[in-house]
């Protein structure tokens, strides 16, 4: 797959070898994780400019050149058939060689880039077709817009919970007094301990649902509360008041297509005053569920349909919300 994600950043790829890499995609978060950095990669590599590098290709060609000189056969002359034979096979190594030295090249462009770019190994999560959630080592929730696209070294949520943002998402943050959460866009730096909001890049406008999020930007430092939002205009941050739900956005129609029940809880709540809490256990994550647009269905309607899609234990907290027991799936 490495070879087809090399030909197919480099536009070399062929129409079967791209469905089968689409298909590799769909396997699993992990392989569309991996199709994601290289995109990236090679993109972001497009800017990178190498200081002091002066490569001798003349002497790269002539020492390729002399490894496919070893790979022919020499056969006898007086057996002509073989001969032919001989020489096609070496035909056919060298164009293999020079299509596999394409394919390394590319992979070598990427693993460079990676070092300068990254220093060590980031994890990138894009939304390309449409939106898309993603749930984090620490507990917290991304939903990103789609063509957006966060990124984070190794060791978040244990050494450090920093992010790089390139588009629009809503975060749903865990709470973590000792690890501050940061997400770094273009032009903003937003920190919070735990809270939910929506960043948008695009148009530098941070937006809070719940808690409080400090917001800076190159010369001006502002801190938001519930239904509070800022836009930076002309360099400074002007605080506004919001009426609207800010956080609609990520599923207007409130349906879902095999989605974690991490995600169904938290979109239902965007549209319920924050009324459902899911208990954490292993279930959890097990099971998925698929509905049609349900923004128009009352809280207790929504819980009875999902009452007919899980063995769900219902109970009330402390607080007064309405606790979501998974017991198994159906």
């Amino acid at each position: 797959m490495e070879n087809i994600l090399a030909k197919k950043v480099m536009g070399e790829a062929s129409s079967s070898e791209l469905a089968k890499l689409d298909q590799w995609r769909k396997e699993s978060d992990q392989n569309q994780a991996l199709y994601d950095e290289y995109s990236i990669l090679w993109d972001m590599s497009a800017n990178y400019e190498p200081q002091n590098f002066n490569p001798d290709f003349e002497s790269a060609l002539s020492s390729h050149l002399a490894l496919l000189q070893e790979e022919k056969i020499i056969q006898p002359a007086t057996q002509k058939e073989t001969v032919v034979k001989s020489i096609n096979q070496t035909r056919s190594t060298s164009i293999f060689s020079i299509s596999r030295l394409a394919s390394i090249a590319a992979i070598f462009v990427l693993g460079i880039a990676a070092i300068f770019l990254f220093g060590n190994r980031s994890t990138i999560i894009t939304a390309d077709n449409g939106i898309r959630f993603a749930s984090l080592e620490d507990g917290s929730k991304i939903w990103l817009d789609e063509g957006s696209s966060v990124a984070f070294k190794n060791g978040f949520g244990v050494e450090h919970r920093n992010i790089k943002l390139e588009g629009k998402a809503f975060f749903d943050v865990n709470r973590n007094e000792n690890l501050p959460f940061n997400i770094q866009e273009n032009d903003l730096t937003v920190s919070v301990l735990g809270t939910s909001f929506t960043v948008d890049g695009k148009n530098d406008i941070v937006s809070v649902i719940t808690g409080k999020v400090s917001v800076v930007s190159e010369a001006d430092i502002v801190v938001l509360t519930k239904n509070q939002e800022t836009h930076l205009s002309n360099n400074k941050l002007n605080i506004t008041a919001i009426e609207r739900n800010t956080a609609l956005w990520r599923n207007t129609s409130l349906s879902f297509d095999d989605s974690p029940l991490s995600q169904v809880v938290a979109d239902i709540n965007m549209f319920h005053n924050d009324k459902l809490e899911l208990e954490s256990n292993s279930k959890n994550t097990a099971c998925t569920f698929t509905s049609g647009g349900m923004s128009s269905e009352s809280l207790d309607n929504i819980i009875e349909i999902l009452k007919k899609s899980f063995d769900l234990e219902i109970s009330s907290t402390e607080n007064g919300k309405i606790k979501l027991s998974i017991v198994d799936c159906i």
